[in-house]
């Protein structure tokens, strides 16, 4: 559970502004472990995901060494040390002092350390509150949206649904991201009133930033208007773009029937493989190397793409369909029918009662 809260903390870190009175330096440690967007220097800064501790705490610690009183490196030390998983140390450069000074970034990712107990600090959720507080009165996005959290949660100050519900949404408006997803799901889940035209622009916000579409596509898919399905397609898109890997993955459906735009075979083949390297391995993978199939390309390749689908994505369409990939060959091999019955052991066991029957004939009438 706490490596749940580990993710949350630093996604919610990512790519925010952070306010300093110094001029950016782009250095390595900038470069590899930056929150800072700055049109200026053309330098978006550094999502948590493609931050690299190897590369990003030798550079840190070397600006640090250079100048002891550069706390924007400092932080930036302490947020590589922690997607590290290196709490003490990185605990020990976030002095409260941090916060003092009103560095609002460092002073939230402190907070999280009391709230979620962290080593080395034990879990003081009232301090943490606090600390939320006055980054959120300084206008820090991020702090403001957990402040709002604890208020639906009633976690370290008294629970107050309404008061959080405007502060995660004022983010969501913002364009914080993550705060639409988190608003979509409190109202989903009954933590705040549920306001129709708000849930609306919160699940379209949050498809928008490539989180989750899940409750944005959900209007559509029910209520079938064709006024939506523009709306539907350019979110999705863009949700593609920013890298929600499903979102990719319902285009590449798009494409393929002809939802909303031409039937391109190429163009959802593409989206589908887009999908599977984004992590949609369950499905994105399978239908990826479905295609590839189906069109006579890389077989095996394709037969790696329907191969991750089966074991890493669980997926016994996928492991069915390989067993009879080879089942269906002209010259069937020792080897092969060992493989196939294997994909179909496999997905049996897993509920698919096509691969049990076929499995059940095969042992029924050996070779």
């Amino acid at each position: 559970m706490q490596n749940v809260f580990i993710l949350l903390l630093i996604v919610l870190l990512s790519g925010c502004a952070f306010k300093t009175q110094k001029e950016l330096v782009l250095d390595e440690c900038t470069r590899s472990a930056g929150v800072l967007p700055q049109p200026e220097h053309h330098f978006p800064g550094v999502s948590t995901n493609n931050l690299n501790p190897e590369v990003a705490i030798p550079a840190c610690r070397e600006r640090v060494a250079a100048d002891v009183n550069d706390t924007h490196a400092t932080f930036l030390l302490a947020r590589s040390l922690t997607k590290n998983a290196q709490y003490d140390e990185a605990f020990g450069l976030m002095v409260e002092q941090i916060c003092r000074e009103g560095n609002d970034a460092e002073c939230t990712l402190l907070a999280g350390y009391y709230f979620y107990g962290f080593t080395p600090v034990r879990s003081d959720r009232k301090k943490a509150v606090r600390m939320y507080e006055k980054a959120c009165t300084n206008g820090y996005p991020v702090a403001c949206l957990n402040l709002g959290k604890s208020y639906i949660a009633g976690t370290g100050v008294a629970q107050d649904p309404q008061r959080g519900a405007k502060l995660v949404f004022n983010e969501c408006q913002n364009g914080l991201g993550i705060a639409c997803h988190h608003f979509v799901n409190s109202m989903y889940f009954g933590k705040i009133p549920f306001n129709q035209e708000q849930f609306d622009f919160a699940a379209k916000k949050a498809c928008e930033s490539g989180l989750d579409c899940t409750d944005f596509w959900k209007k559509y898919d029910k209520e079938k208007d064709e006024d939506l399905l523009q709306e539907n397609f350019d979110v999705t898109t863009t949700s593609c773009d920013n890298g929600l890997a499903k979102a990719c993955e319902r285009l590449g459906t798009y494409h393929l029937n002809g939802i909303g735009v031409s039937k391109d075979l190429a163009k959802s083949q593409t989206l589908y493989e887009k999908a599977c390297a984004n992590g949609d391995v369950r499905f994105g993978c399978w239908y990826a190397g479905r295609m590839m199939l189906n069109n006579g390309e890389d077989e095996d390749k394709a037969h790696k793409l329907i191969n991750r689908a089966c074991y890493e994505g669980e997926n016994t369409f996928a492991c069915y369909d390989l067993a009879m990939i080879y089942l269906n060959k002209p010259n069937l091999t020792d080897a092969e029918l060992k493989t196939a019955k294997e994909y179909l052991t496999y997905a049996c066991r897993r509920g698919n009662v096509r691969s049990c029957a076929v499995l059940e004939s095969i042992n029924a009438n050996p070779r």
